[in-house]
């Protein structure tokens, strides 16, 4: 009889009382078991909940961000030996069979390396009209399938209709590559590594709609000056992701991430939000002080070395 592949699931915490209960409550009724959840946890305010035997509490320095704190709960469950590293957000929750479906694509197609479920909101059952637009819209025959309630197991995507909520890793693929690179402290880092992985690496990239999420996507949903800040941190995020494309000599990608600078101003303006210029062009001159590093960083054995020697730095408590 075989053994089934083991899971190891990592959530990167941060201030996440409101939310990570429900979420380990829904790990807790998978139908599929997952061997160890590896608390990734780089809050102020430490997570003091009851530690049920199958998490594992990863301490790590306040503050690092998502990319970090998932690129050392990833390491932790990458040498402890799974068969497959799922991330997860601290306010998502898993429908009881997601963790079989997205195990079940990536046994079917050995060449992907990642796959995602679809996000619904929290119910499990309604799609908000942003999300179908960015994650289901664009996927060749999805929406018509959805529509039929005539699924196929996964569809190949491109690195942008991955949400990055809730993603499904194969360990062997990723054991030699660089995972989240720590120059992005939140918002774009997933996106980078899913184009590296498309692009430079040539591995597929796969979406599972039987496999659900419920998710509500701050993105989405701020406002205020909590939209202010996440507008900033996307934008920046996005020229960094232009910055290191590996389809663009570095002279191209320059070039791109200027003309992206300038047209997500204008758009801001013509939306009637032009109080965000002045933050805009603060994190810009920030990011012209970071090009040398991003230069060195499209490299991968020395972007590969980089976030080993963050990994190290962070689970041994140093900054």
């Amino acid at each position: 009889m075989k053994i089934p592949p083991t899971v190891g699931l990592v959530i990167p915490y941060y201030l996440g009382d409101d939310f990570i209960e429900g979420c380990l409550a829904s790990i807790q009724a998978s139908e599929y078991p997952v061997k160890t959840v590896y608390l990734a946890d780089n809050s102020p305010e430490p997570y003091a909940g009851v530690n049920a035997p199958v998490i594992a509490r990863l301490p790590l320095p306040a503050g690092i961000g998502f990319g970090r704190a998932c690129n050392a709960g990833l390491a932790k469950a990458l040498s402890d030996g799974h068969d497959y590293l799922i991330i997860l957000n601290q306010d998502a929750v898993l429908a009881p069979d997601t963790i079989s479906h997205l195990v079940e694509a990536m046994e079917d197609c050995s060449s992907a390396t990642v796959a995602a479920p679809l996000s619904y909101d929290l119910s499990l059952k309604t799609i908000s009209e942003k999300t179908y637009h960015h994650y289901v819209a664009p996927i060749t025959g999805l929406a018509a399938d959805l529509e039929r309630g005539d699924l196929q197991l996964s569809y190949p995507v491109d690195y942008t209709q991955i949400n990055g909520a809730c993603v499904i890793f194969r360990a062997t693929a990723m054991a030699d590559k660089p995972w989240f690179d720590p120059v992005f402290k939140q918002y774009g880092e997933d996106t980078e590594l899913f184009q590296r992985l498309l692009y430079e690496y040539n591995t597929p990239l796969l979406v599972v709609p039987r496999a659900r999420i419920g998710h509500q996507h701050s993105n989405f949903s701020a406002k205020g000056e909590r939209a202010d800040w996440i507008a900033a941190q996307v934008r920046t995020g996005m020229l960094i992701c232009w910055l290191k494309d590996p389809r663009r000599s570095w002279g191209g990608a320059l070039l791109k991430a200027f003309i992206v600078a300038l047209h997500t101003q204008w758009i801001t303006v013509r939306a009637g939000k032009g109080h965000r210029l002045p933050t805009f062009w603060r994190r810009d001159i920030q990011l012209l002080g970071q090009l040398a590093e991003i230069r060195r960083r499209r490299e991968r054995n020395y972007l590969y070395q980089f976030v080993q020697d963050t990994i190290k730095k962070d689970i041994t408590g140093g900054q």
